[in-house]
């Protein structure tokens, strides 16, 4: 059993939730900083966390330059999925996961 919270990059900030043991990013931001942040969910008050970064091929020298300077401990894992029915097939061992609205109950002004 696992939790799951899907979010687009405007609940990237702002919002807090305890106990996330893992980030991934399908979609990098441009900017490190953005980058940080939204990697700063995971591992809060002394706790382990991780990041995944999901990329194609052609991405990994744009992220090592995203990321150069940062202090990050980059490792790739290249996954090679030899057509499009290999992909759907590794998509759906994962089976379904139960989802739960989060809704955000401040007040818009």
């Amino acid at each position: 059993s696992a939790t799951v919270m899907v979010a687009t990059d405007v609940a990237a900030r702002g919002i807090h939730i305890d106990d996330v043991p893992l980030v991934v990013h399908y979609d990098l931001p441009e900017d490190v900083k953005d980058y940080i942040h939204r990697s700063g969910r995971t591992g809060r008050a002394g706790r382990d966390g991780e990041v995944v970064s999901l990329l194609d091929g052609s991405a990994r020298k744009s992220t090592i330059r995203l990321l150069k300077g940062s202090d990050i401990e980059v490792t790739f894992k290249d996954f090679p999925f030899e057509d499009d029915e290999s992909i759907a097939d590794a998509i759906g061992a994962i089976g379904t996961v139960p989802t739960r609205s989060l809704v955000d109950q401040r007040q818009m002004s």
